[in-house]
């Protein structure tokens, strides 16, 4: 989450009555909290994460295959 999304969230969860990104990061910088170096897609949380991934690579592999099959190299060739 970004700043704003936490600010946002804090506010939507009553945590405060008003909150800007800016506080929110100057907290995390006095405590030195560093969301942003957390990496979290090291950890794959979604259940249907190899589905859609299988989906995404089968698109690229085509899509990859249609462009070499419709390339003609231009170098190389013989004036006519």
């Amino acid at each position: 989450m970004s700043c704003p999304e936490l600010a946002r969230e804090a506010v939507a969860r009553r945590i405060a009555p008003a909150l800007s990104a800016s506080t929110v990061r100057r907290w995390l910088g006095r405590d030195a909290i560093r969301p942003w170096q957390h990496h979290s897609w090291i950890f794959i949380s979604d259940p249907d994460f190899r589905p859609k991934a299988a989906r995404v690579r089968l698109a690229c592999r085509s899509r990859k295959e249609q462009r070499h099959a419709t390339h003609v190299p231009t170098w190389g060739t013989q004036p006519q």
